[in-house]
C-alpha cells in the first residue's frame, strides 16, 4: 500500500480514531497490530521474514543482557545476532549480485563452472529494520540500555508502519521513550503532524512525481538527448530524489506526530550544504548517525591518524552505496562521496592559506553561495550513478551530457517534449521555487512558529492553499499514476 493512496489515507483515518478512543495501555497494542496489518499488504512473506526477525533479535537481547558479566558469552551471542541480521541482507538482497560478479570472475578465468541465480524475494524495507534491529542489539550489548522485556513494544519498533518500510532508522532507546509517554488527543500537535503529512503529499505528488516522468525519459533513452538536456535531467534527478524522500519522510514523520509519537527529522536543508561533509550532516541524518556510531567509531574513526581516518570513510561510504542497492554504480556513488570528503579534508589547508592570503572574506554570501555550488554540482554528479540503471548507462549519461552545446533547448519548447506539458512544467518550477523558499527560509528561523504567530485568517490561508493544492495538483491533475517512493526499493 502506497502512502500516497486513498487508501492509506482511508487506513490511517481508522487508526487515527480508534487510537484516540481507546485507553492509553491499549494504544501500542493498536499500534501493532496495524502495523502488521499495513506491512502485510506487501506479503505474507515479508511479514513471516519480519516476525521471525524481531523473535530472534528479542531473544538475542534478552541473552546479551543475560551475559553481561560473562564476556565469553556476551560475545558469542552478539556475533551470532550480527551473523543473522547481516545474512538476512546478504541472502535477500544480494545473493544475485554475489553470483553475478563470481560468475564474471569465473568467465575472466576461463572456469567453465556458472552458479545459477536465485529467486527471491526482497522484503518490503529489509534495510530500514535489519539497521535497526543491529543497532537495538549493539546497544544492548554495550550497555546503552537494557534488553527491553516486552516483546510487544521492541516488536511495535521494528515494524511500526510509518516507518518501516523507508525509514527513518530510529533508535530503540528514543522510540521507547515517546511510547512511554502518557499520549492524549493535543489539537496542535494533531494539526502540525497533519500540516505535515500534507507537506510531504505537495513534495512527493506535485513536484517529484512529475520530475520523474522527465528524468525517466531522458535517462531511459540517452542516446536519444545530449548536452544541457542530459544536464537537466541531472538536476531534476537531484531535486526528485530530495523530494521523493523528504516527502516520505515528512508523510511518515507528520502521521506519526499525529499519533503523539514524534521522531527525528530526516533531513535539514541539504542542498544548502557547504561542503560534503556538510552535506551528510543534513542528509538522510539517521543514516549517518548509524554508520558513524556503529561502523565509523568501531573502526578507529578519526583517532588512528590521517591515513586510517581516510581508509576508514572511504570504507563507511563504500558500506554506504552497497547497502542503497545491490550494484555496482551503487558502490561508486558512495565511495566518490568518500573520496569528496578525503579530498575536502586534503585540501582544506591549502585553500585556509590562499583565502588568508588573498585576504577572501569566507562570511560573505558571494564566497557562501560558491562553496554551495560547488557541492550541489558535486553532489548531482554523484547522484548520476545512483540514478542510473547500472554503471554503463551511468558512464552513457555523463559522455552525452557533453556531447553537444545547445543551451537553445531553453527556448525553443524541447523540454516540453520530456514527458509533461508546458502547463505542468510551469506548475513544476513554481513549487520547485516555494520549496527552495522554505529551505531558505528554514536556514534561520522555523517556519512553524513563524506561522504560529500569524493572524488566523492567514495561518488558515496557507493551510488551505497547501491542502487544495495537493488535492487539485496532485491527485487530480497528474495525467498518470502516483509512482513509488525511490527508497522504498532499498
Amino acid at each position: 500500500m502506497s502512502v500516497v493512496s486513498l487508501k492509506f489515507i482511508v487506513f490511517f483515518l481508522g487508526v487515527f480514531i480508534f487510537y484516540y478512543l481507546m485507553p492509553q495501555k491499549a494504544k501500542p497494542y493498536w499500534l501493532l497490530v496495524m502495523s502488521y496489518g499495513f506491512y502485510s499488504l506487501f506479503g505474507i512473506k515479508n511479514l513471516l521474514i519480519l516476525l521471525a526477525t524481531t523473535i530472534v533479535v528479542y531473544i538475542g537481547a534478552c541473552f546479551i543482557e543475560k551475559y553481561q558479566g560473562n564476556k565469553k558469552k556476551k560475545n558469542i551471542i552478539l556475533i551470532l545476532e550480527l551473523i543473522f541480521s547481516i545474512g538476512l541482507l546478504v541472502v535477500f538482497k544480494y545473493s544475485n549480485f554475489i553470483i553475478e560478479n563470481v560468475n564474471t570472475i569465473a568467465e575472466k578465468l576461463h572456469m567453465s563452472y556458472q552458479f545459477n541465480e536465485v529467486s527471491l524475494i526482497l522484503p518490503a524495507g529489509i534495510s530500514f529494520y535489519v539497521f535497526s534491529v543491529i543497532s537495538y542489539t549493539i546497544d544492548v550489548y554495550r550497555g546503552t540500555y537494557a534488553a527491553e522485556k516486552n516483546f510487544f513494544k521492541f516488536a511495535l519498533y521494528i515494524s511500526y508502519f510509518p516507518k518501516v518500510t523507508s525509514g527513518p532508522i530510529e533508535r530503540f532507546g528514543d522510540f521507547k521513550e515517546q511510547l512511554e509517554r502518557k499520549i492524549t488527543f493535543d489539537y496542535e500537535n494533531v494539526k502540525d503532524g497533519f500540516l505535515l503529512a500534507a507537506l510531504g503529499f505537495a513534495q512527493k505528488l506535485i513536484v517529484a512525481d512529475r520530475l520523474g516522468v522527465m528524468v525517466s525519459t531522458v535517462f531511459g533513452n540517452y542516446n536519444q538527448y545530449s548536452g544541457f538536456t542530459v544536464f537537466l535531467a541531472s538536476i531534476m534527478y537531484t531535486l526528485q530524489i530530495y523530494w521523493d524522500f523528504t516527502g516520505y519522510t515528512n508523510i511518515a514523520l507528520g502521521a506519526s506526530q499525529m499519533l503523539g509519537i514524534k521522531m527525528k527529522d530526516n533531513f535539514r536543508q541539504p542542498y544548502l550544504a557547504v561542503t560534503i561533509r556538510d552535506f551528510w550532516k543534513r542528509w538522510h541524518i539517521s543514516l549517518t548517525s548509524w554508520f558513524g556510531s556503529y561502523l565509523y567509531i568501531p573502526l578507529g574513526g578519526n583517532r588512528k591518524g590521517k591515513l586510517r581516518k581516510y581508509i576508514n570513510i572511504m570504507i563507511v561510504f563504500g558500506v554506504s552505496g552497497l547497502w542503497h542497492g545491490a550494484s555496482w554504480n551503487f558502490i561508486i556513488w558512495g565511495l566518490l562521496h568518500g573520496v569528496y570528503q578525503v579530498m575536502e579534508d586534503v585540501i582544506a589547508p591549502a585553500i585556509n592559506g590562499i583565502n588568508k592570503k588573498l585576504s577572501v572574506r569566507t562570511d560573505t554570501f558571494s564566497y557562501r553561495f560558491g562553496q554551495r555550488t560547488v557541492t550541489f554540482l558535486l553532489v548531482n554528479f554523484a547522484w548520476i550513478f545512483f540514478g542510473a540503471n547500472g554503471t554503463r548507462n551511468a558512464l552513457g549519461i555523463i559522455k552525452q551530457m557533453f556531447a553537444e552545446f545547445n543551451p537553445w533547448i531553453f527556448f525553443d519548447g524541447s523540454l516540453y517534449k520530456l514527458g509533461i506539458s508546458q502547463k505542468q512544467f510551469s506548475l513544476t518550477l513554481f513549487v520547485i521555487g516555494i520549496l527552495i523558499f522554505i529551505d531558505i527560509c528554514r536556514e534561520k528561523i522555523s517556519m512553524r512558529d513563524w506561522i504560529r504567530k500569524q493572524n488566523l485568517w492567514f495561518r488558515w490561508l496557507l493551510y488551505l492553499m497547501l491542502l487544495f493544492g495537493v488535492i487539485i495538483f496532485g491527485y487530480y491533475n497528474n495525467g498518470y499514476d502516483a509512482s513509488s517512493f525511490i527508497y522504498n526499493n532499498f
